[in-house]
């Protein structure tokens, strides 16, 4: 009862004009507007969860989350979308959304921060900072509203180099397991220090990319493999036949290996 009193507190679905107030500072590194329109749509096509609204104080930036909860309680997973999109994205992100709630894990997807359509993938390093600031809160709104359950860290294309660039930055002993979709789509030019790298990582990690998917996840797949599989006894890299980066009509078959992998941490 006091969790759901708590998660009503946090709910609201059409005050987000009011709360996403930005400071200046903020609103020079990601696109304020934009993300006020991925909100605005997110809210009024969504059917599945609660919106709710994280922030850390009230100087910083609040940002859109969609909450689903469970009955089991054993599992919580933070998903993060891809370039440019928002927390319900059909790129994978919002029937990840669907799948796992429909198999009994808790989901937070976030709005991540987002620039305009004609910057490019290297522009997004500059929101990083911000990046890291929202992974946080949601793994701390997780923790705090159901302290047993292993949270899992999800992310889809740029949602898992700002993972990556998370864990790299933080301390991952709050997190059980890491699911990369789609890992080095940013690394367009091919560098290998844009590989993931295992340094300093103890933490289970699924990799997960399509057999069309973008020529930089499949160049450095072999690369990530071999880093990957240092990091964990637990940790696997899973190609889906016949899927691009998009992954269409091959969302359920993620879902399985994502549900089958984690139920084993």
């Amino acid at each position: 009862m006091k969790r759901k009193k708590f998660l009503n507190k946090q709910f609201s679905s059409w005050v987000f004009l009011t709360v996403m107030l930005f400071t200046s500072l903020v609103a020079k590194s990601f696109d304020a507007d934009r993300e006020k329109r991925i909100a605005s749509q997110t809210l009024q096509t969504l059917f599945l969860g609660e919106p709710i609204w994280l922030e850390q104080d009230k100087s910083e930036q609040s940002f859109l989350g969609l909450l689903t909860l469970s009955d089991e309680n054993n599992y919580s997973i933070l998903m993060i979308h891809g370039t440019g999109q928002g927390p319900d994205t059909p790129y994978v992100i919002g029937p990840m959304r669907e799948f796992l709630s429909e198999s009994g894990f808790e989901t937070l997807s976030i709005q991540m921060p987002v620039l305009s359509d004609d910057e490019n993938y290297d522009n997004y390093i500059k929101v990083f900072t911000e990046s890291r600031r929202r992974v946080g809160q949601g793994v701390k709104f997780l923790r705090e509203t159901n302290p047993n359950s292993k949270i899992v860290i999800l992310g889809h294309s740029m949602g898992s180099t700002m993972l990556m660039d998370w864990l790299s930055n933080n301390d991952s002993a709050d997190v059980s397991g890491f699911v990369a979709i789609g890992l080095g789509s940013t690394n367009q030019k091919k560098l290998s220090s844009r590989v993931f790298s295992s340094v300093d990582l103890n933490l289970p990690i699924l990799d997960i990319l399509g057999e069309n998917d973008y020529d930089s996840v499949l160049w450095s797949a072999p690369l990530r493999k071999n880093a990957i599989l240092a990091t964990h006894k637990k940790s696997a890299q899973i190609v889906i036949e016949k899927a691009d980066h998009f992954f269409t009509s091959h969302e359920e078959t993620i879902a399985l290996s994502i549900i089958t992998w984690v139920k084993n941490l």
